[in-house]
């Protein structure tokens, strides 16, 4: 007779062989089967139970007509019924539940979509739709109300819409609205809409950051009429609406015409104070910024173009980044449409961003190209324009008088040019314009009283490092030398500030080394003298300089006086040319080098 404890072992002995032999089979793995059409199979069922009605355990009731559903299919949907049907509320064990704040036509069509994913929004049902949707909490049907309300903002149904999204806390309708508002500010304030505006409701849209495309003179003549409107209830809040004004942008020569204007002499009768009011702002230092009609909604900031970007040294970008005032860092923008490339021209003229020419190349081997782009700040968008007649890197790209002027710079890494030419975005084509005296690469340039003056560059190789200064007439179509600058300097930056020129950055020869150039030099133009005023703070290879807000910001490139010459540079330096002395900024820098940078006036859209 077998034991019971051999027949265990002999089992035991069995499992383990089937055990071996199921780790030998590639098939003894389980087998998990999905049907993908289980979902909408289960939807069907639902709506099918629900047209035979059958299994019904509830009836909603809305403006005396009744809906009869299933708990488990409006609890799934719905945050508001699922709360109500398992938190141990009197209506989860009731048959009939009334609901108050939604019409009968809005849950009729709440519930076909519990049961089919699918509402049909119409600018008839959409306000209800969107009032029932947030009581009982559907949110993906609130989402949907707000995207269709986005889509079909107009003149005659804004203030009505600014209402509903502050309402409902419809955070993208809100913005958009108020956007709306602001760039069809001279139409829509020609509306019977904007003269019921509540004093809230004026302040939100003048604070909202978004651009106005008029003169602010415009602005103040809509508010002496929206004050003017309702004058016994209104005049109390004059200095508070006249305070949302941006003085900056108004001229002195607009207070005549303000003052004279109907509105503003019947609200004097009542407010003597006006007068003052408006004489102070129209007072004082005023911005103005070609390509800008008015500076409302936008910001003065610096892009970083291009360049090259760590770990890796060959990692080109044609990226394009703005320093974002609030964050303190730059954030990406857009990029230039072209293969990357490096050494191009760039320039701001109108407050359009250029980049022209430039290298295609990852390997440091020079592919000249002529090809010219244009950004549109505004609203983000590139265009091509003509090439020019010449390929070129290593130049200067400068504006002035409305045109764009190409001056100097080389071939896929030739001997220096000293062909130049000119850009007229109005005409939209490049055209010669007298030579420099010499060839230049490498030279920087900038305007000053309808001229242009380039310095500096490299000539027949980098063995000779240039300090000379060139005058160029567009006029007399000549160039002028002037006093030499205190030291040669190649890939260097010139600015206009205050009517004199300066010049930092850039380096020199020393035998066989490219040696920055330390000290901070500045022309006069009128005795035709140079003199230093300030040295750099950190010594720098591969960086930019910006001037913004009579500031220059010192951005990227590499340590110049560390053993490990590849060390980018993380740290910016700002020189506030008014004191001459250099400021902190706490700002988070990429690991970029041999890039550039402009200052423009960017839509604060992008920051928000």
């Amino acid at each position: 007779m077998t034991s019971v404890a051999n027949r265990g072992g002999i089992g035991q002995q069995q499992r383990q062989s089937d055990d071996e032999r199921n780790a030998d089979d590639p098939h003894s793995e389980p087998f998990v089967f999905n049907e993908s059409c289980h979902s909408a199979r289960l939807l069907a069922g639902l709506r099918n139970l629900r047209d035979c009605s059958q299994l019904f355990d509830v009836t909603l009731m809305a403006e005396e007509q009744e809906f009869p559903a299933h708990r488990v299919v409006l609890a799934s949907c719905s945050d508001y019924f699922h709360a109500m049907f398992t938190g141990g509320l009197r209506e989860s064990s009731e048959h009939s539940i009334l609901l108050h704040g939604v019409s009968a036509s809005a849950l009729e069509q709440l519930i076909h979509f519990a049961y089919t994913s699918k509402i049909k929004i119409t600018k008839e049902n959409v306000v209800a739709v969107l009032a029932g949707a947030s009581l009982v909490q559907i949110l993906p049907i609130v989402r949907a109300c707000e995207t269709y309300l986005c889509s079909h903002i107009t003149l005659h149904n804004c203030t009505e819409l600014e209402r509903i999204a502050d309402l409902y806390s419809l955070s993208e309708l809100h913005g958009q609205v108020l956007c709306f508002m602001c760039e069809q500010w001279v139409p829509f304030t020609t509306t019977p809409h904007f003269l019921t505006l509540s004093t809230d409701q004026l302040k939100n849209v003048l604070s909202s950051g978004f651009p106005v495309y008029c003169a602010e003179v415009q602005v103040v003549r809509s508010l002496l009429a929206w004050v003017n409107h309702d004058l016994p209830h209104r005049a109390s809040c004059l200095a508070d609406v006249l305070g949302l004004v941006r003085r900056d942008d108004l001229q002195p020569s607009d207070l005549e015409e303000l003052l004279a204007l109907t509105d503003a002499q019947s609200i004097m009768a009542v407010c003597p104070s006006l007068s003052s009011l408006l004489s102070e702002m129209t007072r004082g230092d005023k911005t103005d910024v070609q390509g800008v009609v008015n500076t409302r909604g936008y910001v003065e900031t610096v892009l970083l173009v291009g360049g090259f970007y760590q770990p890796s040294q060959k990692d080109m970008s044609n990226d394009i980044m703005f320093l974002d005032p609030k964050l303190q860092k730059f954030v990406y923008y857009t990029t230039i449409p072209h293969m990357k490339q490096a050494d191009f021209g760039l320039e701001v003229l109108d407050n359009d961003v250029y980049v022209v020419g430039g290298c295609c190349n990852e390997d440091f081997m020079d592919l000249t190209h002529p090809y010219s782009f244009r950004l549109d700040i505004s609203t983000g968008k590139w265009t091509d324009l003509p090439p020019m007649s010449q390929d070129r890197c290593r130049f200067y790209l400068g504006a002035l008088n409305g045109k764009l002027y190409a001056v100097g710079g080389e071939v896929d890494n030739s001997q220096p040019l000293c062909v130049c030419e000119v850009f007229d975005p109005q005409a939209f084509v490049w055209s010669p314009i007298a030579p420099l005296p010499a060839a230049r690469s490498e030279l920087s340039g900038t305007s000053l009283g309808g001229r242009l003056y380039v310095s500096g560059g490299t000539q027949e190789g980098l063995e000779r490092v240039k300090n000379e200064m060139w005058r160029y007439d567009p006029d007399q179509d000549t160039w002028t030398a002037c006093a030499p600058m205190l030291s040669p300097r190649a890939d260097h930056t010139m600015f206009t500030y205050n009517g004199r020129i300066f010049v930092i950055g850039g380096w020199r020869k020393a035998v066989q080394d490219r040696v920055p150039v330390s000290s901070v030099d500045c022309y006069d133009a009128d005795t035709n003298r140079w003199e230093m005023v300030q040295h750099v703070k950190t010594s720098r290879k591969y960086c930019s300089y910006t001037l913004l807000r009579g500031q220059i910001y010192v951005i990227g490139g590499g340590w110049d006086n560390r053993s490990d010459s590849s060390e980018k540079v993380r740290e910016m330096d700002v020189l506030d040319l008014k004191t001459m002395t250099w400021l902190p900024a706490p700002v988070s820098l990429p690991p970029v080098w041999e890039h550039s940078a402009v200052s423009v006036h960017l839509p604060t859209r992008w920051l928000l």
